[in-house]
């Protein structure tokens, strides 16, 4: 019997449900589905809190996974969460109060902008992780639904360079805001998967970020023909991405950690 993957989550989903109704290649033994996908399928928070305060699940995930239990092969089933994951692009797409920059370590060859506001790397890291205030509570209560070993965290692809689908995606709206220079947007890319990183580790669960060989320029940027619009990758990225994914979990179960 197949390996079998549940995809579920919010916008970057709906490439990956096409991705999968066209079929993914090279992903022998595997089976995919993508049972939820965007805010109407999953709408409000993802994270509850009962009368004592503690995080729960919402109805919608709870109602998933509880569906799932009864799998034939639920041991060889695994979760591939795809909720969120905007957070770099909501924080800093747009730079309403002027050009800002920071220095990222890993990535130092990202000079700095002329005439930008140089932020401290720490207020910009906690900036970025207050964006992810519901994701320490959600992967700790997923974690208790399915066994943390078998879940996978998706990382959003990088930015594209091009500053064209962000000025576009603002052409209909009466206030318009520079759109952020295009190394900054790639250092949060990059800071984001960082803090999902650790954040997995605590966890024990497997972040996936979302590079992947060949559709990546030199410097890192999503390649222009990846790009489905201002903050989203096409299903062809998200067939890669799949592939990476099975790659992944073949690894696991083979005792090699990737």
């Amino acid at each position: 019997m197949p390996s079998n993957v549940v995809v579920f989550g919010h916008s970057h989903v709906w490439s990956f449900r096409r991705a999968i109704g066209l079929g993914i290649p090279q992903t022998e033994g595997f089976t995919f589905e993508a049972p939820l996908c965007g805010t109407k399928e999953m709408p409000g928070p993802i994270v509850l809190r009962d009368l004592r305060g503690r995080p729960q699940l919402t109805a919608t995930l709870a109602a998933l996974l509880l569906r799932g239990a009864s799998a034939p092969n639920l041991e060889d089933t695994w979760l591939l969460s795809a909720v969120q994951g905007n957070h770099y692009n909501q924080m800093g797409m747009l730079s309403p109060d002027g050009p800002f920059d920071f220095v990222l370590e890993e990535r130092q060859d990202l000079a700095g902008l002329p005439g930008a506001a140089m932020l401290p790397t720490a207020a910009v890291r906690a900036a970025l992780r207050d964006t992810m205030d519901e994701i320490p509570d959600y992967l700790k209560v997923l974690g208790k639904w399915r066994p943390p070993a078998r879940t996978l965290i998706a990382g959003p692809p990088p930015p594209g360079e091009s500053e064209a689908p962000l000025i576009e995606a603002q052409a209909s709206l009466a206030t318009r805001h520079p759109v952020t220079a295009a190394p900054v947007r790639l250092k949060l890319w990059h800071l984001q998967n960082a803090l999902y990183r650790d954040l997995c580790r605590q966890n024990g669960m497997i972040f996936v970020p979302g590079d992947i060989a060949g559709t990546q320029d030199e410097t890192g940027y999503l390649k222009p023909e990846y790009v489905k619009d201002s903050v989203h990758a096409t299903h062809e990225w998200a067939m890669l991405y799949l592939q990476k994914v099975a790659g992944v979990i073949r690894a696991r179960k083979e005792g090699r950690n990737v």
